[in-house]
């Protein structure tokens, strides 16, 4: 099996270990969610009651608020996260790489900085062609849509006079749908998505940052997509795309759910001239 096969199948195997991690970030970042949303819904039970059509301004300036905190919560506990988890994607190339190669790491870490700084500042969810944000912007831009939702279930309840019951159902949804069919259940959705995403985000920034970093080894990083009936038209034609290091940045995942990764390819005489010196290390060690 060649060098390249080995590296391939040595990071897909590590990918699926990864869905497993975003599966269980979803779950956590949902459940930080489900409790807001539940204070919320008790909120809106306890102060509808008192609330007629044309008085829902400090309702709404409330409501806001709330969610504005509740969003900040789940920024600081993803963002948190996903730095974390690049930090032990960065060592996790150096393991895989190595292993790969049946060699002892001569690769130089990535800093702190950097994986935090790629974390935070890369867009992604559009490939750098207009259409990504930044983790932050994505989280931003569902809590606005989630607050204009939010607005008009409050809005179109109060003008209607409908019972509290019929307007917390119209906002938390029902038990029989597994509170899926409310308008809070959007938002969790979005949540869920893009917390996926953010695992694929981190994991490529940290593969695009330990390139860098061993830019003398690493000749280029090779584009893998999951090829199956989920794959869309562009990332399949976006498979095996050769990219220059340090040209990685903002471009996976190249939309939301998507499952892209990076492979280097790695420039096997510029490694060489760097092995003898690690030897020549071992023998002075052991004498």
């Amino acid at each position: 099996m060649s060098v390249t096969k080995r590296m391939l199948d040595a990071i897909v195997n590590h990918r699926v270990q990864l869905q497993r991690y975003s599966k269980r970030e979803a779950s956590v970042v949902l459940d930080l969610l489900g409790r807001e949303d539940a204070g919320l819904i008790s909120m809106l039970r306890a102060r509808l009651p008192r609330v007629g059509e044309g008085r829902t301004a400090q309702l709404l300036s409330d409501v806001r608020a709330m969610r504005r905190e509740s969003f900040g919560r789940v920024r600081s506990k993803l963002g948190n996260d996903m730095v974390a988890l690049a930090r032990v994607e960065g060592a996790a190339m150096d393991r895989l790489v190595t292993t790969a190669l049946r060699i002892s790491s001569v690769f130089n870490p990535v800093r702190d900085a950097q994986l935090r700084s790629a974390v935070s500042e890369h867009v992604f969810g559009g490939g750098g062609r207009g259409a990504g944000r930044t983790l932050e912007g994505w989280i931003a831009t569902i809590a606005e849509v989630d607050k204009a939702r939010l607005f008009g279930a409050i809005d179109l309840g109060v003008r209607k006079r409908e019972s509290i019951d019929d307007q917390i159902r119209r906002i938390a949804g029902t038990r029989a749908a597994g509170y899926s069919d409310g308008v809070l259940a959007v938002s969790r959705r979005q949540a869920e998505t893009l917390v996926r995403t953010a695992v694929v985000h981190a994991a490529n920034a940290a593969q695009g940052e330990w390139a860098k970093a061993n830019a003398d080894v690493v000749a280029e990083m090779e584009q893998v997509e999951v090829l199956d009936d989920r794959t869309c038209d562009e990332c399949e034609e976006l498979n095996g795309r050769m990219v220059a290091v340090g040209e990685t940045d903002d471009v996976l995942p190249v939309h939301l759910n998507c499952r892209g990764t990076w492979v280097p390819v790695i420039n096997l005489d510029a490694l060489a001239d760097k092995l003898p010196d690690q030897v020549d290390e071992r023998e002075e060690r052991a004498a």
